[in-house]
């Protein structure tokens, strides 16, 4: 062989099949967020969908993971396998920082500045640099979190008192404005600039869930009545709501979504809606827990998805038609943990507080945990989350929130 036939063997020159065989022992987070950009082959190899979908059969077999909804049908091969996976990796990374108590990467701050009583929501807002709390103690907390440091006092501003009854819930309209609702039977929007109320909605019974929009606002009602109300319009000019409905009288609202011209509603009946704003009617409804004694505890909706915890320690997942994806009964080491209180879910995870403790799920058929936090000695009763950035949770009693963040945070897709 001659000299000219010598070829320096490095992993530069090594066959597709020898590198992605020695990627399969590499962390995928630095292969996403490193090796990938060594050189353009590396991200050319790196950027084929299939080998995370292949590395997805290796870590999870027999799990079939639930993307996000499209507005068209996705084939397997133009999944984005390798944002799910790396969410999914990232995610549970973070969890085990936080976890960590000689982690230098993390921050655990606790805020105790402002509420006496259980907290009841959370929202970040603002590019996620500030922190919304609403409380039972009637008032309105408002949180830095993006110059937050252990030791240090975190709060903004206090609205004290909000309103005349229990505040319960929350959600942010836009960029500008936010809502809240409470127990004296009303819901308000606020201003994000100088956090001044700007209208009350009567409702004539308790707000326990809202959402809303740029101009809608959906109300769940104690009295299991759905109301939507134009923000556009003044309420001392028109008090009557664009939609007005009532569901099953034995289930209180417990959740509720806009998304488009539709409202999802979650009684706490175990019945799980679609109202449509247009025909002003119930075009889809379903049952999907187990057990008819069990009650819808907590909600979510994201992108299509909605996730829904049960007084019988079920954890369902279902698509916009209301079809069941995935459910699961989740296991606790402690019987007295026996309630999934509250949820938040990303693209790809799901996120659950239960007494004590905090858990991640893979957004999965079937569902598969991945992580979970020691949080607090009390019940959970609100979690949010920036992606890789920030966590934050409260318990019920205490009036405290506890954050968990990355100080130097790394980059993404």
């Amino acid at each position: 062989m001659g000299s000219d036939d010598h070829i320096e063997a490095n992993l530069y020159t090594l066959p597709n099949e020898i590198f992605l065989y020695i990627c399969s022992y590499l962390d995928s987070i630095f292969i996403l967020e490193c090796l990938k950009n060594v050189c353009r082959r590396f991200d050319s190899i790196i950027s084929d969908e299939y080998v995370w979908r292949n590395r997805t059969s290796i870590d999870y077999p027999k799990t079939t993971v639930l993307f996000p909804e499209t507005e068209s049908e996705l084939d397997n091969e133009d999944k984005p396998w390798s944002c799910m996976i790396y969410e999914i990796e990232k995610n549970k990374k973070f969890f085990q920082d936080s976890k960590d108590t000689e982690c230098s990467h993390m921050q655990r701050v606790v805020f105790r500045d402002i509420h006496i009583a259980t907290i009841n929501a959370l929202k970040l807002v603002c590019n996620n640099r500030l922190c919304i709390s609403v409380s039972r103690d009637r008032s309105i907390g408002v949180w830095n979190v993006a110059d937050s440091a252990p030791n240090t006092t975190n709060a903004v501003k206090q609205i004290y008192p909000a309103h005349e009854g229990w505040v319960w819930c929350l959600d942010a309209c836009n960029s500008q404005t936010f809502c809240t609702g409470a127990w004296d039977s009303t819901f308000k929007v606020w201003s994000l600039e100088d956090f001044s109320s700007i209208a009350t909605y009567k409702c004539y019974a308790t707000v326990l869930s809202i959402s809303c929009t740029e101009s809608l606002v959906a109300a769940g009602l104690f009295n299991s009545k759905l109301l939507v109300f134009d923000t556009r319009i003044d309420p001392t000019e028109c008090s009557n709501p664009i939609a007005d409905h009532v569901f099953d009288k034995k289930g209180v609202l417990q959740g509720v979504t806009l998304n488009e011209q539709n409202v999802y509603v979650a009684s706490a009946n175990g019945i799980v809606s679609c109202f449509d704003l247009r025909s002003k009617e119930v075009v889809k409804s379903t049952a999907p827990l187990c057990h008819k004694k069990d009650n819808v505890m907590s909600y979510s909706y994201r992108n299509g998805t909605i996730v829904i915890g049960d007084t019988g320690n079920t954890l369902t997942i279902l698509n916009k038609n209301l079809e069941v994806l995935a459910r699961t009964t989740a296991q606790f080491e402690d019987p007295l943990q026996r309630k999934l209180t509250c949820i938040k879910q990303n693209d790809y995870d799901i996120f659950v507080g239960s007494k004590s403790s905090l858990y991640s799920y893979m957004k999965s058929d079937p569902i598969v945990p991945l992580e979970s936090i020691q949080a607090s000695k009390y019940e959970m009763t609100a979690i949010e989350y920036d992606f890789d950035n920030v966590l934050l949770h409260a318990s019920d009693l205490d009036g405290e929130i506890v954050m968990h963040k990355r100080v130097n945070n790394t980059i993404t897709l």
